[in-house]
Formats: C-alpha cells, sequence, structure tokens
C-alpha cells in the first residue's frame, strides 16, 4: 500500500524535466555536410527536450553561408531551433565559438565539427557523464581516422599538456564537447586556445571528464589541419600554461624570474664594486658587464609582470566582428 507521500514523489520524479541544449558547430568551407550534420543531429539526438543549432560560418569562401540559410529555412521542427552566425572575416575557431557562446540560452552546450567525423548521437551518453557531477565532458577519440602527422601531433601534445596541467584527458582537442553552460560563458578564449578548453575549464574550478567516442573519416572536403599549426602549438601551449596557472596574476610568474635575476646582477655588482674599492681594476671585466645585464633584464621582466596585471584589471573586451545572425 502506497501512502499519499509517497506517490506524489513518484509523479514529481516522473515529471522530470528533461534539459535543454545548444549545439555550436563552426564552419570553414563545410557546405557540403552541413545539411547532412543537421539531419543527423535531428534523428540521433533524443535526450533533451529543446535544442538549439547554431551553426557559424568564419569566413567560408564557398557557399556554406547559403547552405546555413536553407538549413534555417525549411526547418520544420517545433523542438529544434537553428541560428545562423555569419562572421564579418575568419577570426579562427576559438572567437567563433565566443560569437556563439554569447548567443546561448540553454543549460547545456556542446561544441561540434561540421566534418561529419564525430556521432551527434554520442552527446547522449555524454550527458550521463555530466549526470554524474561533471561541468565539461570531452570526447576520446580512442580509434582515429587522421592523418599520421596529426596523429603523432597530437599524441604529443595532449602527454605534454596533461603532464604540466594536471589535467588528465586524453583528447584534449576533440572537437566534440558537452558542458554546462556557465562553463562554456566562462572561457576567454583566442588564437588557437580552443584547443585547450578543458585545461582552461579545470583551472576555473570546474570538474572535467571524458568519454570514449566513436570517430569516422572525413566524408567532405579536406581537413584545416597542416605542417605550419604544430609550431604554433608549441606558442599556444607555452601560453596556456600562463593562462591556467598565471592568468589572474602575471607578476607571480615574471616577478620571482626578476627578483632572481636583479639580486644576482646587485651580487656581483657588489663583489665587483669591493674589489674596485681594494684597488682592482674592473672596468675590462665580462663579469661586469654580465651584472648591469642581469639588473636591467630583471627589471624589464618585471615591469612585463606589472603591465600584465594592469591589462587584465581593464581588458574585457571580445575582439570578434559579427556581420548578421539568421
Amino acid at each position: 500500500m502506497l501512502l499519499k507521500g509517497t506517490i506524489d514523489i513518484v509523479v514529481i520524479q516522473n515529471m522530470k524535466k528533461e534539459p535543454s541544449l545548444s549545439i555550436v558547430i563552426p564552419t570553414l568551407n563545410e557546405e557540403e555536410s552541413l545539411t547532412e550534420l543537421f539531419n543527423l543531429i535531428k534523428k540521433r539526438v533524443t535526450h533533451f527536450q529543446k535544442i538549439t543549432v547554431i551553426f557559424v560560418d568564419d569566413g567560408s569562401k564557398d557557399a556554406t553561408w547559403n547552405v546555413m540559410k536553407s538549413i534555417k529555412t525549411k526547418n520544420r521542427s517545433k523542438k529544434i531551433k537553428v541560428v545562423a552566425i555569419r562572421m564579418m572575416q575568419n577570426h579562427g575557431k576559438a572567437l567563433a565559438l565566443l560569437a556563439a557562446f554569447d548567443q546561448i540560452e540553454t543549460e547545456f552546450v556542446a561544441t561540434m565539427d561540421a566534418d561529419l567525423q564525430d556521432d551527434p548521437a554520442e552527446l547522449d551518453k555524454m550527458y550521463q557523464k555530466i549526470e554524474e557531477g561533471f561541468d565539461l565532458v570531452v570526447g576520446w577519440k580512442k580509434k582515429r581516422y587522421d592523418q599520421k602527422s596529426k596523429l603523432v601531433a597530437s599524441r604529443i601534445a595532449n602527454g605534454a599538456t596533461k603532464f604540466f596541467t594536471g589535467v588528465n584527458i586524453h583528447d584534449m582537442n576533440c572537437g566534440l564537447k558537452l558542458m554546462r553552460t556557465e562553463v562554456a560563458q566562462s572561457l576567454h578564449i583566442y588564437g588557437d586556445l580552443h584547443r585547450f578548453i578543458p585545461a582552461i575549464a579545470a583551472s576555473k574550478g570546474f570538474k572535467v571528464g571524458e568519454k570514449v567516442v566513436k570517430h569516422k573519416a572525413r566524408k567532405y572536403g579536406v581537413s584545416k589541419y597542416g605542417a605550419e599549426r604544430l609550431l604554433k602549438s608549441l606558442f599556444d601551449f607555452a601560453t596556456i600554461l600562463l593562462i591556467t596557472k598565471f592568468s589572474k596574476k602575471p607578476l607571480h610568474f615574471f616577478g620571482p624570474i626578476g627578483l632572481i635575476n636583479i639580486i644576482i646582477g646587485v651580487l656581483i655588482s657588489l663583489h665587483l664594486t669591493i674589489l674596485w674599492f681594494m684597488g682592482e681594476t674592473i672596468g675590462t671585466r665580462p663579469l661586469l658587464l654580465l651584472g648591469i645585464l642581469l639588473i636591467i633584464f630583471g627589471i624589464q621582466t618585471l615591469s612585463i609582470g606589472l603591465l600584465g596585471d594592469l591589462i587584465i584589471s581593464q581588458n574585457n573586451d571580445k575582439s570578434y566582428n559579427i556581420k548578421e545572425v539568421k
């Protein structure tokens, strides 16, 4: 026999509201794949009550924008809303994502590449990890269908990032991610820093996890990955260390470096000054030049840290330009 209170609890549990989701798809010259991808989303993403698909055209030279507008015009689904954003020019994936994140009104956000290499059905499975208490879930393409050069570079980058940031993610740059909206809207990324979103989110205190997902070979177009990105990755890696460890306190990074150089320079100069008072000639000693250079370098490094603190305290701008939103 069920008590009335028990019946009320059962009814409330059965009426539990399904979550709402925005799927952000940044694109660059992907006209061939967008319609097929949208149809896959309609068919395979089933767990969410309300879905908003946000396409971002990041300066495409083909008919990508026209395809986006066509998808929006032809969409008759009551469950799925389509938003098409056209950037003024090619800003890069990071700023394309930010432009979409500012449009979000749902509880959760997913990011997905437009190349059809990710299966939208994985989002339902990734949401199970969210329910376990994670704020951001990253896809792990355990078996990948990419160029060997890209695979090698990815393994090196993922291993180094995992080691230095302490974020235990196998595929840091996987385009398939699911996160709470507050995570997406807390991000300030630029350049190629979208590749380190999990590390940035973890540095902000969000709980980051991963889920093995299926990966497919590219069906249309060509990969945007080139050899030049390997060199850029080295600079991005240095940047991410600063962002995750010292983003709000650059002086804490540059300060000790500058201070150590100043101290060593002063000690060298003090030693030479004592020798000078003892009657020795110091003007031609290389050690004198070293001491002076260390002091100058230390002062400059401290100044960089102070300027960094000043810039962070004043700069809240987002440097992207949107041409139109449909």
